[in-house]
């Protein structure tokens, strides 16, 4: 991923979603050193699924200050307020490092969205001394905040969780997203491909046994006239950074500490 990422004119890391794996102990102790790494790997976005949404909210919320989690998810809501609990996007303008090298233009803004379904699980369950929340469609949502970040953004990219139709329904009624990527219903998107779709649509392989990685190729006036994907299996062959392997041995401690 470096090699691509220094190859590159342009880079951002996201993450579809599905992070976590699940609300028990374990998992969110585990949830907390992945989001950690993460973090260090500069990723400028983490799209909330239903395994993350399982978890308590204020849990979430004190994950996302204690680590600077870049959350996103655009359709669940705080009932009380009808405000999303985390950011429903981000727009991040990115910058070449490459600037030696004589380009069209050296700044893109890009806007990211974060959407989820409730279709393949409970997507989060109320609980007394929790926030009420409330869940609404993703559809309707794409509908309205598209637009708004189509004018903001010279590349919009769609996070999604959840199921592959749905996803696609969004994909052909909503026009504007450059890009989505698929989370959850993965395998999916790989037995149906996205030719009829206007927009690119990638995943990855699922469990994090995988790095994807999209390269796009656009004109000066900064349309995509090209891309290709390719499939990193994060395998025996990828050398173990220092810094993470601490981080894993790390948690490693920390789980065989007693748990009140």
């Amino acid at each position: 991923m470096q090699e691509d990422i220094k190859s590159s004119d342009f880079h951002i890391l996201v993450d579809a979603g599905g992070v976590s794996r699940g609300s028990d102990p374990q998992s969110l102790l585990l949830l907390q050193y992945l989001v950690k790494g993460l973090g260090w790997l500069n990723y400028s976005a983490i799209n909330l699924g239903y395994r993350e949404w399982s978890t308590k909210p204020t849990f979430l919320k004190k994950l996302e200050l204690e680590q600077q989690a870049p959350f996103l998810c655009a359709n669940v809501y705080l009932k009380d307020s009808g405000k999303t609990v985390f950011p429903p996007f981000l727009l991040k303008e990115i910058k070449t490092e490459r600037s030696a090298k004589r380009l069209p233009f050296k700044k893109l803004p890009v806007a990211v969205l974060g959407l989820t379904d409730n279709l393949m699980a409970q997507l989060f369950v109320n609980r007394p001394g929790e926030p009420v929340l409330e869940y609404r469609d993703p559809l309707e949502v794409a509908k309205v905040l598209v637009p708004q970040i189509r004018e903001e953004a010279d590349l919009v990219i769609l996070l999604y969780y959840g199921k592959f139709q749905k996803l696609q329904t969004i994909l052909t009624e909503v026009p504007g997203i450059d890009v989505a990527v698929l989370g959850g219903e993965s395998y999916m998107l790989n037995q149906q491909g996205s030719a009829n779709f206007r927009t690119i649509a990638v995943t990855s392989q699922s469990m994090g046994k995988y790095v994807g990685i999209l390269h796009l190729k656009m004109d000066k006036k900064k349309n995509i006239i090209s891309s290709s994907v390719k499939q990193v299996p994060l395998d025996e062959h990828i050398q173990d950074a220092p810094q993470f392997q601490q981080l894993v041995e790390e948690y490693e401690a920390e789980l065989k500490k007693p748990r009140s």
